[in-house]
């Protein structure tokens, strides 16, 4: 029993980290309109992190998932999207992270 009230808690975590992702979403495109520097800031870090915790408790460290962006990035600009042509935020997001390290 207490094993079912164990999974019960994780399944609810995981709701409440959904639930949290799509209320930072909406404090973002507040942000956008009200064209406030800090509270995009906050909320762009508030769903970097929520995704972070989210991926944990879906079972990936967040080494992985931090490899896997880094992939998703590489791939993403060698395929030469118009919109980083046009930016290169892509291209330059892949630099960043990559002399993080």
């Amino acid at each position: 029993m207490a094993h079912d009230s164990d999974i019960l808690r994780k399944l609810r975590f995981i709701e409440w980290l959904k639930a949290e992702l799509a209320s930072n979403l909406a404090a973002l495109l507040h942000a956008i309109v009200r064209n406030s520097e800090r509270a995009m800031a906050e909320a762009l870090a508030a769903l970097i992190v929520t995704s972070y915790v989210l991926g944990r408790r879906l079972g990936l460290d967040f080494d992985k998932l931090d490899k896997e962006i880094a992939a998703w990035l590489a791939r993403y600009t060698s395929k030469e999207h118009d919109i980083d042509k046009w930016t290169g935020d892509y291209a330059e997001l892949e630099r960043y992270l990559r002399q993080k390290r």
